[in-house]
């Protein structure tokens, strides 16, 4: 590996340990949510919450968690793993967009609407899939083909 990619890869290394504990933030958060959902049902059983976010923080922080031990060890699954991190962000914001359109009055509109951070962690996501795959595709490329009997 050249000099600069064995940077990229120490890069991504720390950057993993990063998202590691964003993972455990977001499984944290996402409990609390879960909580908060079962309060305001228990309170207003004829407005029950959407789970929608909900489930999403839990897949988010569960896929952030395990994205972030594979750059954290340099694994060739890191693109893997962190391509499922930005296909269920593009899920939910299709979801989100869905919801959106179809809001019947504001308030429904405005719980459909995206946090800036979202949108922020999403672009995040995508430049450290594209360093994942400079960094360690060939490495996940060949094992691919190790295992189809091509390399």
């Amino acid at each position: 590996m050249s000099l600069p990619m064995e940077m990229l890869a120490w890069a991504l290394r720390g950057f993993g340990v990063f998202w590691i504990v964003a993972g455990i933030f977001t499984l944290h958060q996402a409990r609390k949510t879960a909580f908060m959902d079962q309060v305001l049902n228990a309170l207003r059983p004829e407005q029950p919450e959407n789970p929608l976010v909900t489930r999403f923080l839990y897949l988010g922080g569960a896929l952030t968690l395990a994205s972030g031990a594979a750059l954290a060890t340099a694994s060739a699954w890191s693109p893997l793993m962190i391509g499922g991190l930005v296909l269920s962000q593009a899920g939910y914001f299709a979801l989100q967009f869905r919801r959106r359109r179809l809001a019947q009055d504001e308030e429904t509109r405005a719980e459909a609407t995206i946090a800036p951070q979202t949108r922020n962690a999403f672009i995040v996501s995508l430049a450290v899939w594209a360093l994942s795959w400079l960094a360690f595709g060939r490495e996940f490329l060949r094992w691919l083909g190790s295992i189809m009997g091509t390399g």
